[in-house]
Formats: C-alpha cells, sequence, structure tokens
C-alpha cells in the first residue's frame, strides 16, 4: 500500500513521490471542499523576501479536518518539491470565490516528541501549498485511514487521541483544542 506521509528522526527524506492513480483520485469525494482537475504548471521558485525570514521558524499546528478532500499546508510546513502541477479550490459556499493556481507540493513539518526530546520529521507526499495564506496545516483522517495511518480521533472514547503508522512504530499524540483535534508542529530546522 501507498503511504501517505513518512516519519523521519532528524532527517529530510528524499524519497519517491506517490504517483495516485488519477482516476481513483478524480472518483474520491470525501466532504464539500472541492478542488478542481490537476493540471500541469510552469516551474515554480520559491524565494524569501528578506533573509531573515527564510530562516524563521513558523510554529503552527496540524488540524485533523473531514471538509479538506486532501492536505493543505500552512506555515509551520516547508516545502521539498513542487509537483509541477496545480488546482484551483473552491470554498463550500458559493459566497466567495475559489482560490486559482494552488500549487501542489511535497512538505514537511517537525513534531518534538515531549516524552523523549526526539525531533521527527513528518514528511507528506502531496498536497496543497497555501504556506502565505495559512498558519496551519489541514490533514483530512479519512485519507489518512485510506493510506493505513490508524486516527483515533474520537473525543469520547476511552482511548487517548492518536495517530500511528501502519506498522506502530511511529504514534503521534493528539489534543483537542476547542472542537478540534489536533498537535503542535513547526517548521524543520537543519
Amino acid at each position: 500500500m501507498a503511504q501517505l506521509f513518512n516519519v523521519i528522526g532528524f532527517r529530510l527524506e528524499t524519497s519517491d513521490w506517490i504517483d495516485f492513480n488519477e482516476e481513483r483520485e478524480q472518483e474520491r469525494r470525501i466532504c464539500d471542499f472541492i478542488t478542481t482537475d490537476r493540471r500541469d504548471c510552469p516551474e515554480r521558485n520559491i524565494s524569501a523576501t528578506s533573509r531573515e525570514d527564510q530562516y524563521k521558524v513558523h510554529h503552527g499546528r496540524i488540524e485533523l479536518d473531514s471538509h479538506a478532500n486532501t492536505i493543505v499546508f500552512g506555515k509551520n510546513c516547508v516545502v521539498l518539491a513542487f509537483t509541477g502541477r496545480e488546482c484551483d479550490v473552491s470554498p463550500y459556499t458559493d459566497t466567495y470565490d475559489s482560490i486559482k493556481s494552488v500549487p501542489i507540493a511535497k512538505a514537511g513539518t517537525a513534531w518534538t516528541s515531549p516524552e523523549s526530546g526526539t525531533t521527527f520529521i513528518l514528511v507528506f507526499k502531496k498536497g496543497l501549498w497555501m504556506g502565505d495564506k495559512m498558519e496551519h496545516t489541514l490533514v483530512n483522517p479519512n485519507q489518512m485511514r485510506l493510506f493505513g495511518i490508524t486516527v483515533q480521533d474520537n473525543p469520547v472514547c476511552e482511548s487517548p487521541l492518536y495517530l500511528t503508522t501502519e506498522d506502530g512504530d511511529f504514534v503521534l499524540p493528539l489534543q483537542m483544542k476547542g472542537t478540534n483535534v489536533m498537535a503542535n508542529t513547526r517548521t524543520p530546522t537543519a
């Protein structure tokens, strides 16, 4: 089974992309947040507005959001590579326009275990890059389940909230902030 994300201790990962079955991707609709068909786009280059901003660490969170039909990267992620594809992102309401030409990227965010002090880099293989528009990252729990990640996001269950990889080697404890299930992360640093 293909992986949605990889967990890496202390280093960024450079593995190959997931090649989604395009037909299957178009058939999946798990919410009212809709993106258009993916299309090729010209090569993108990222440049910081200032040297100081380039090395700034952005703290944020990953939030579980079953209304997003794919991962949406916020400022707490760094882009590892762009896919060369983009899409338009339509809102759940007609009261405002869709966001045009949102790039699709591979990105990572860092999480430090409060128990061991070990920093893990979570590398998400495909998602929408909106780091210039959002402080936090949205991750669909149903999409994670589809890729074999166990998600315990039921706050009334006696079990604690967590994500775990299929092999059980990595567990990310989650917490509640209001009605949001989330984990605090930050941009990875060298």
